[in-house]
């Protein structure tokens, strides 16, 4: 993993990693994991012939930062996390997949973003 960072709206630098070429794939980890899990999974080196995989590690974990204010961890800001690793890589629209915690980030930004042009959830409650 080649790690590159992307500074968030509110300057929080956000750990991401870029694969592969093809349709633009953005990865997100589940709660308590990191971008890794994707790479370990094997996940990226199915999809990399396919996709440019990009896997980031969300905020609190893995190489980004950790800021100790619980307000630096609303759904705004994950939002604006993903959007500045799509802009850093120079990205407009993408297809997003979040396992678990993840997947619960992605679905808020995938209802509020057109960026997003597809949302694939691994292993999420589904309710209200």
């Amino acid at each position: 993993m080649d790690t590159r960072f992307a500074a968030s709206h509110d300057s929080t630098r956000i750990a991401f990693d870029v694969s592969g070429a093809g349709t633009p794939l953005i990865l997100l980890h589940g709660g308590g994991g990191s971008r890794a899990d994707w790479h370990t999974g094997g996940y990226v080196a199915r999809f990399k012939d396919e996709f440019t995989v990009i896997s980031m590690d969300l905020r609190g974990h893995g190489e980004s930062d950790k800021p100790r204010d619980p307000a630096c961890y609303s759904t705004e800001k994950l939002e604006q996390d993903i959007l500045a690793v799509a802009n850093a890589c120079g990205v407009e629209r993408f297809i997003l997949c979040g396992y678990s915690f993840g997947g619960n980030v992605s679905r808020y930004l995938a209802a509020t973003s057109d960026r997003v042009a597809k949302l694939v959830m691994l292993g999420n409650r589904l309710g209200p």
